[in-house]
């Protein structure tokens, strides 16, 4: 058994930890266009060696690309930053917005889902609540034509202007609601590969920067760089896109190589 466990930031080590390993990255900005909303997020994962935190590009073992980290769903939709899965189970964060999505119907709008959601993963899963409560996830779509995004771990709403996962990102400068969404786009991912590169950031923020427009009856288009596969529901679906090679990996050293695939066929005969 490989003796390197990866863990990841906010997620404590479990007894799978040797072989289950846990993700996380992410950067995202939403914003009101004069004709919808956007949400932008990097693609990038990445996995942690041990310690529960990422203080450089020396503490993670590998990143990877592209992953999906915004997801339309029913008639809203879900971007998160931070944990990508959850021990120790390691179904992603998608799996349990799936679930969501299937409680509450193809027709739920923004307002069911501000309402519902945290209710929703708090009585099904309550094992895993502070693990969600973790998370930067926003809900963004329209309520009565209105524009809404919503800051789930702020109970915050707002329906102009834009949100960010850090302030020190250079999109207020550019930032205006009287710009199309197709106008919109492009400073978007300008702003989120700028921030990784002024704070050195690109080992877990990285291209292709997707990004998903919401119109005003709460349909779905991709703007940039749409998803060539389906989410990832768990880690085993990780790893098979692992092998498969349709996702691109990047390993810090030949050890982290050879450990990471000890780890891929431990989890395999664990499941």
């Amino acid at each position: 058994m490989s003796k390197t466990i990866f863990s990841l930031i906010m997620l404590a080590c479990s007894t799978l930890s040797c072989f289950g390993q846990s993700i996380h990255g992410s950067f995202y900005i939403a914003a009101v266009c004069s004709d919808g909303i956007l949400i932008a997020e990097d693609s990038r994962g990445a996995f942690v060696r041990n310690g529960n935190a990422i203080d450089s590009k020396n503490d993670i073992s590998c990143y990877f690309n592209p992953v999906q980290k915004v997801y339309p769903i029913s008639k809203f939709a879900v971007a998160t930053t931070g944990a990508l899965n959850f021990a120790p189970e390691y179904n992603t964060i998608f799996y349990y917005l799936k679930e969501f999505g299937n409680h509450v119907g193809q027709d739920a709008n923004f307002a069911v889902a501000y309402r519902d959601m945290r209710k929703f993963l708090s009585n099904k899963y309550p094992a895993k609540i502070s693990q969600f409560s973790s998370l930067n996830m926003i809900i963004a779509g329209y309520d009565d034509l209105k524009p809404r995004i919503a800051i789930m771990n702020k109970s915050h709403v707002i329906g102009g202007g834009y949100v960010v996962s850090d302030q020190k990102c250079d999109f207020g400068k550019v930032y205006s609601e009287k710009l199309t969404c197709k106008e919109m786009a492009p400073l978007m991912e300008k702003s989120i590969l700028n921030y990784a590169r002024k704070y050195h950031l690109k080992h877990t923020i990285g291209a292709p920067i997707m990004i998903l427009k919401i119109a005003s009856d709460n349909s779905f288009s991709w703007m940039l760089n749409k998803p060539a596969m389906s989410p990832q529901l768990n880690l085993s679906d990780l790893y098979n896109d692992y092998l498969a090679k349709k996702l691109r990996f990047k390993f810090q050293s030949d050890s982290d190589r050879v450990n990471f695939n000890k780890n891929v066929k431990l989890w395999f005969s664990n499941h």
